[in-house]
């Protein structure tokens, strides 16, 4: 459940993320900006209709700064994900070397999470309870087949409250 509410915020995050990036100012050079800092549609995120302008700009600015750091991480992730695609279709698979690829993604990818997270963070004391609940929106049961029950067994668990 954890996890899924940490997806969540992910995904909360690249919509705003998404939306911030229509307020950058033009390249300065003849190369497109970054992939992470591509400027999208205002219409990308969900969340444009819940804060005001002024929650809009500190979110601007805080996810803009975040991207300067994101932007390197990323770069490492994605060459660490080619490294663990080779390796499976190497000669000899090494499992060691392919784990700890896997495990410096996992650390690389929390400090990516972190770095959004604290951007959404900036805006946070701003944000109204009514705003907060549109945003989270609705919160369901979850259906999960318990550890080794037959196919079809589902538990209910329950959201927080």
């Amino acid at each position: 459940m954890k996890s899924g509410k940490i997806t969540a915020i992910i995904l909360l995050v690249a919509g705003l993320a998404a939306s911030a990036q229509t307020n950058l100012p033009p390249a300065t050079s003849t190369n497109p900006p970054p992939p992470a800092i591509r400027r999208l549609p205002v219409s990308v995120s969900p969340l444009d209709r819940f804060l005001s302008a002024d929650q809009r700009k500190v979110f601007d600015q805080a996810y803009l700064a975040s991207q300067q750091k994101v932007h390197p991480l990323s770069l490492q992730v994605r060459q660490l994900r080619r490294d663990m695609s080779d390796m499976m279709f190497a000669d000899k698979f090494d499992e060691a070397a392919f784990r700890a690829k896997s495990e410096a993604v996992g650390k690389l990818q929390t400090e990516i999470d972190l770095l959004m997270v604290q951007a959404v963070l900036t805006i946070r004391p701003t944000l109204t309870t009514n705003q907060i609940d549109s945003i989270r929106g609705p919160q369901t049961n979850l259906q999960v087949p318990p550890a080794g029950a037959p196919a079809g067994t589902t538990t209910t668990v329950p959201s927080k409250p």
